[in-house]
């Protein structure tokens, strides 16, 4: 399990036409990885391609917390 905490600026983020990023890619991108940091580059990575070259409207804000078990 993973805590993802995320500013408006994230979802919000448009592309080219207007269309936002939305909670939808969020989730396709969250669930792509296994570990927080690879959560967070997969996040950051799919927000630049739904960008592409297009200026951000507001700060994005991504915080990835995933508790690491022991073995024991």
């Amino acid at each position: 399990d993973a805590l993802v905490l995320h500013s408006d600026g994230v979802t919000d983020a448009r592309d080219p036409f207007g269309a936002e990023f939305g909670m939808a890619r969020l989730q396709q991108a969250v669930a792509s990885a296994a570990d927080a940091a690879g959560i967070a580059s997969s996040v950051r990575r799919a927000l630049q391609e739904h960008q592409r070259r297009t200026p951000p409207i507001d700060d994005a804000t991504l915080l990835v917390l995933r508790r690491a078990l022991r073995s024991t």
